[in-house]
């Protein structure tokens, strides 16, 4: 099987929030001959942590983050020959046919109240969350409550949400 996984939160030196997260389940997978993971990212990964040199990296070039995913990364996946497509924070590749599809969100913060945050990435929340989520095969939310936000306020059926509190980096994994 060949996973990837969005890796962006992992660009910076020093990451935080879902970076955090990420690298805390990344240093948890099982490894087995049977299985590779492809870090995919818009720019390399800057950050140094140990735990990055297991995997393979792939940047897909583009100026904005969302946009790589949802529009640049269907290509690499074909030519990488991905099975299953991890987006940690969100956002799916639009056009990834034939990849099974698994989100994590984090929260629907934007959506609730655009206000909290810039009007950018308020709509882009908007836009590209409600869309992976609705074309997503699995979404892993990381509260209950995030799950309750989900079916109200995407129309989303319950039965395909997941919720796997920041604690539990094993169902992550089993669920890719």
């Amino acid at each position: 099987m060949r996973i990837g996984i969005d890796a962006r939160p992992l660009i910076s030196e020093s990451p935080s929030g879902i970076g955090i997260y990420l690298l805390d389940i990344l240093r948890n997978f099982e490894r087995n001959e049977n299985t590779t993971y492809i870090l995919y990212t818009n720019e390399p990964i800057r950050n140094q942590d140990p735990v990055l040199t297991g995997f393979e990296k792939r940047v897909v070039h583009g100026k904005i983050g969302t946009f790589t995913i949802c529009f640049g990364l269907d290509k690499a996946l074909k030519a990488d020959k991905i099975d299953k497509f991890w987006g940690t924070e969100h956002m799916l590749p639009l056009f990834a046919h034939g990849v099974k599809k698994v989100l994590t969100v984090h929260d629907l913060a934007l959506i609730i109240n655009p206000k909290w945050g810039s009007r950018k990435n308020a709509i882009m929340q908007n836009i590209f969350c409600r869309f992976s989520c609705k074309h997503a095969d699995e979404i892993i939310v990381v509260s209950e409550a995030t799950k309750k936000d989900i079916v109200s306020l995407l129309s989303i059926d319950a039965s395909r949400n997941t919720a796997i509190l920041n604690g539990g980096v094993r169902r992550v994994y089993n669920s890719l």
